[in-house]
C-alpha cells in the first residue's frame, strides 16, 4: 500500500513526461496484479497506453498483458480485440498467441473462428518439428466433435 501510495505522489509531480508516467502506471498495475487486482491493473495498463512516445516494444508488451487480463476477466472479445493489435505489429508470432487467440474465440462459441488460429497454432509448430501441445489437438478434436 506504502508503494501505491509513493507512485500516486510521483504522477502528481510537475515536470514528469509521457515516458515517465507510463512507467510509473505500469509498476502501479504491476503491484495491483500482485494485489490480485486485476480491473485495477487493467486501468494501470490502459493508463499506460495513453501516454505518448511509448518505444514500440513497451507498448507491444503491455497490450499482450492487457489481452491476457482481460482473459482472465472473461472480457473474450476485448481480449480479441486487443490480440489483433498487437498481431499486426508482429513479424512472427509465436505459438502461444495463435492458441491463445484461438481459446478466446472458442470462449466466446466462435467455433469456426477458432480453427483458424489453432490450425496456425499447429501448422508452425508442424515446421519447426516441435512436439504439439495437446491441449491444440483437444481444441481441433472438440471443434470436429461441436460440427458434427
Amino acid at each position: 500500500q506504502d508503494a501505491l501510495e509513493e507512485l500516486e505522489d510521483l504522477r502528481t509531480m510537475r515536470n514528469t513526461n509521457s515516458y515517465e508516467l507510463a512507467m510509473m502506471w505500469n509498476l502501479k498495475a504491476a503491484i495491483l496484479y500482485g494485489m490480485e487486482d486485476v480491473p485495477g491493473a487493467i486501468n494501470g495498463f490502459e493508463q499506460v497506453l495513453l501516454q505518448e512516445d511509448l518505444p514500440l516494444g513497451f507498448e507491444d508488451n503491455i497490450r499482450y498483458q492487457l489481452a491476457q487480463l482481460h482473459f482472465m476477466q472473461e472480457d473474450y472479445q476485448k481480449t480479441l480485440d486487443l490480440l489483433e493489435q498487437w498481431l499486426k505489429f508482429q513479424l512472427n508470432p509465436p505459438v502461444s498467441a495463435y492458441n491463445f487467440k484461438g481459446q478466446a474465440h472458442y470462449a466466446l462459441n466462435q467455433y469456426q473462428e477458432a480453427l483458424v488460429p489453432f490450425l496456425k497454432a499447429l501448422e508452425i509448430t508442424e515446421a519447426k518439428g516441435e512436439k504439439i501441445p495437446e491441449s491444440l489437438y483437444l481444441f481441433i478434436l472438440s471443434y470436429r466433435i461441436i460440427q458434427r
